[in-house]
């Protein structure tokens, strides 16, 4: 029998029902696109529209002398009435391990949960995305914190319209 533990699982159910009470609008033109993630953690991105609203973006990035690789669900809706300009907010979680504080010298693991919230464009003409976004997170194993200086700029290739 298929059951969902709301505990465990409540944010997926929050970001369903978020898909179905925002308004529908064509946000993003294109399917899949690529790139440079340039920020406090910086690194490389990659995002693919699962439908017209929603979208995976998967982040590897280096931060602290270590490395973080993270999945993220997105909604996305228009900003305005303006083709290629939209904002976008979502959910998800990471994995990865750093040298932090500087001062152990001691390689720790950890995992835990992101939020996102961003603005990007993407250009008609040229096969270009842009993205300004804000990514905090707090880890949950090994150590526990919560990091909200996660700003970063993404410049993506459009691999298809």
């Amino acid at each position: 029998m298929f059951t969902i533990n709301i505990k465990k699982h409540g944010w997926i159910l929050m970001l369903l029902f978020l898909a179905l009470i925002t308004p529908q609008a064509e946000a993003q033109f294109y399917q899949n696109a690529a790139g440079l993630r340039l920020g406090n953690a910086s690194g490389l991105t990659g995002k693919t529209l699962v439908s017209k609203r929603f979208a995976l973006e998967g982040i590897i990035s280096t931060r602290w002398r270590g490395i973080n690789i993270t999945a993220l669900g997105e909604i996305t809706q228009s900003l305005v009435d303006y083709r290629g300009l939209s904002w976008y907010y979502g959910a998800g979680a990471h994995v990865g391990f750093w040298d932090y504080p500087v001062s152990e010298k001691t390689t720790k693991f950890f995992t835990g949960v992101d939020g996102i919230v961003g603005m990007e464009y993407t250009f008609e003409e040229i096969p270009l995305n842009l993205a300004l976004d804000w990514k905090p997170f707090l880890n949950i194993i090994t150590t526990t914190n919560f990091v909200w200086d996660e700003f970063a700029l993404s410049v993506r290739y459009v691999i298809h319209y």
